[in-house]
């Protein structure tokens, strides 16, 4: 399956004993993205980042690099599986369902035996929890006047909605 799904092992997130944790990255969109813990650490140097593996000449002391870049395959499998279930589901944020759902030790068979009912019911938000929502999602990308003119444009729809008496 083509999904946007890469491991990667960053040189700037090495940890003190030097090694660095592969993640797995999921990018859903250009603003929603999400990396999923494989709880796999080598030396960043080892990280081969055209071929998106392990090198073979990994020391001993971290392990083998074939075994590890087999289990490496093997969860980037689970995350496609995860993601897989989620869009099949239409489940409305894939990206969380996938960062909360993934483990490494993770069975994918307690998702496909309907375990993701509660995620797939479509809740209808009213007007009001929609636009706080919709502000609180622009609060990083936008200045902080704009903020404002959003709650203002927000208590003005209160005030109109008394007005009026019916909801929005």
């Amino acid at each position: 399956m083509l999904l946007p799904i890469k491991p990667i092992c960053s040189a700037a997130k090495s940890r003190r004993d030097g090694t660095s944790l592969i993640f797995i990255q999921y990018c859903f969109s250009s603003e929603n993205k999400t990396l999923l813990n494989t709880e796999i650490a080598v030396p960043s140097c080892y990280w081969h980042k055209k071929l998106n593996r392990i090198t073979d000449d990994l020391p001993s002391q971290y392990g083998r690099a074939n075994e590890l870049n087999k289990e490496l395959q093997r969860q980037i499998r689970l995350a496609e599986d995860i993601i897989s279930v989620a869009l099949e589901n239409k489940v409305k944020d894939p990206v969380a369902f996938a960062r909360d759902r993934f483990k490494p030790n993770f069975d994918i068979n307690n998702l496909r035996s309907g375990a993701i009912e509660d995620l797939t019911k479509n809740h209808k938000l009213d007007f009001n929890e929609q636009f706080q929502q919709y502000i609180e999602s622009k609060r990083k990308k936008v200045a902080n006047a704009t903020i404002n003119v959003f709650h203002e444009t927000w208590r003005y729809l209160q005030a109109f909605e008394v007005y009026r008496n019916e909801k929005l």
